[in-house]
């Protein structure tokens, strides 16, 4: 399989077929590798069991079962939300300033502001797979 991308791949990049063409059938098929990957993972943490703790080799590849990082839930905490809204409009007025040109002073302490600099993001192709 992976010496069949690669023909593909090289193909598309020497010209001998439309790169659009490949790049769409790369997108569609990674899409449905991400599908299928996180489907099995159950089964494969199931199977990772029968070889105890620690790193394995198997199938060419250094295997071993680890805990993602866990993740805070602040919704419940009213000071965190409260600053992080007033974040979210102290953004949005920066982000106003900087396009037009301006700079920010600091009523309270007389301190101009560095403004936001964007970063422009770069053309891609997007790829939304029909209906069939």
């Amino acid at each position: 399989m992976k010496r069949q991308l690669e023909d593909q791949y090289l193909a598309a990049k020497d010209g001998e077929t439309d790169p659009l063409e490949v790049y769409i059938r790369f997108k569609q098929l990674a899409a449905d590798l991400a599908t299928y990957i996180k489907d099995l993972e159950d089964d494969a943490l199931a199977e990772m069991s029968k070889y105890g703790k620690g790193q394995h080799e198997l199938y060419g590849a250094l295997v071993q079962c680890k805990m993602t990082p866990g993740r805070w839930d602040f919704s419940r905490c009213n000071e965190f939300n409260e600053r992080k809204e007033a974040i979210k409009q102290l953004e949005a007025q920066l982000k106003g300033i900087a396009k037009n040109g301006g700079t920010y002073l600091d009523t309270d302490t007389g301190e101009v502001w560095e403004l936001p600099i964007q970063e422009w993001g770069r053309e891609t192709v997007e790829v939304k797979r029909l209906k069939q």
